[in-house]
């Protein structure tokens, strides 16, 4: 942990003003994270493929790849990473951009201050926690419901067939025929039960030969 409470943290610092992204390393490098710069679109997004990062500072106005062709290839990479747009020519239409590509904030340049940055990490940050957990907690209810869905489906058996047979017992035959009831009497058709007696069903030996064919 940092000493904001941040989780520690790879990120990407992306403008062609290398004096910029030198004071911003510096600032978040002092609060435990890692920070990679790029000069450009094109060498960023090669940084970012051979090391995905979930936090990613990009000015919009760059020589060659610009900010907004940059954020839309890494949201086709990897959905998750949260990037900050950085310009010096904020408008509605650059915003409106920005965020249509899925652009978690901009800032505009030049910085009332340094906490902006700071500030604006620890927001994103938290962000990505957050949804994190919400992913852990959405696969452990996932899995929860998974073994009560097995449970009940046991417990269900077990209610319905007979323990020593396993064949269908009279609680199950009372549920079928009034299922049969309602749904023939909803259509206007008539149905059958047919009843068998067996004979000795209580001999072991005429109960396991029953078992044996109806199991087998």
């Amino acid at each position: 942990m940092t000493a904001t409470g941040n989780t520690v943290s790879s990120i990407l610092l992306v403008d062609d003003e290398s004096s910029l992204t030198e004071v911003l390393a510096e600032v978040l490098g002092a609060h435990g994270h890692r920070v990679v710069t790029a000069s450009s679109g094109e060498e960023a997004l090669a940084l970012f493929r051979k090391d995905p990062f979930p936090v990613v500072f990009t000015d919009i106005r760059m020589p060659g790849m610009t900010g907004t062709e940059l954020l839309r290839a890494i949201k086709e990479l990897r959905p998750s990473t949260e990037v900050i747009i950085m310009t010096a020519y904020a408008s509605l239409d650059t915003s409106l951009i920005a965020f249509r590509e899925g652009a978690y904030d901009y800032l505009r340049k030049p910085f009332e201050s340094l906490e902006l940055i700071t500030t604006m990490t620890h927001r994103v940050l938290e962000k990505i926690e957050l949804v994190k957990e919400n992913q852990r907690l959405l696969e452990e209810l996932t899995t929860q419901n998974g073994v009560l869905e097995r449970s009940n489906k046991i417990l269900r058996d077990l209610s319905i067939r007979d323990g020593l047979t396993g064949l269908y017992n009279h609680r199950y035959f009372q549920e079928s025929l009034g299922r049969a009831a309602q749904r023939f009497s909803r259509y206007g058709q008539t149905f059958s039960v047919m009843m068998i007696d067996v004979n000795d069903l209580k001999s072991t030996t005429t109960l396991a030969a029953i078992s044996r064919e109806i199991m087998s």
